[in-house]
């Protein structure tokens, strides 16, 4: 699993809009972060997947504060995963 999430930075980058990608991928990991979600392993995976994203597109953290902030109660108040995002 490591291997894959070491790739992420290259996908991105290596893509002909790499900012786009980032932000696409950032909010579909973000939206499966909230879903039906049973192992704690999966958020640990999915914000493992978010900072990755993050070390190539800075934007993102801008980005997720404004997702949490518009989202559900539901969501804003998941300390869990919002105290592990990255920042």
């Amino acid at each position: 699993m490591l291997h894959f999430l070491d790739k992420i930075p290259t996908l991105i980058t290596n893509s002909i809009n790499p900012n786009e990608v980032a932000l696409a991928i950032a909010q579909k990991i973000f939206k499966r972060m909230y879903e039906k979600i049973e192992y704690d392993l999966q958020i640990d995976t999915h914000i493992a997947i978010l900072e990755h994203i993050r070390d190539v597109c800075k934007k993102i953290v801008k980005e997720l504060t404004n997702w949490i902030i518009y989202s559900d109660a539901d969501v804003r108040y998941s300390c869990y995963s919002v105290f592990c995002l990255p920042t």
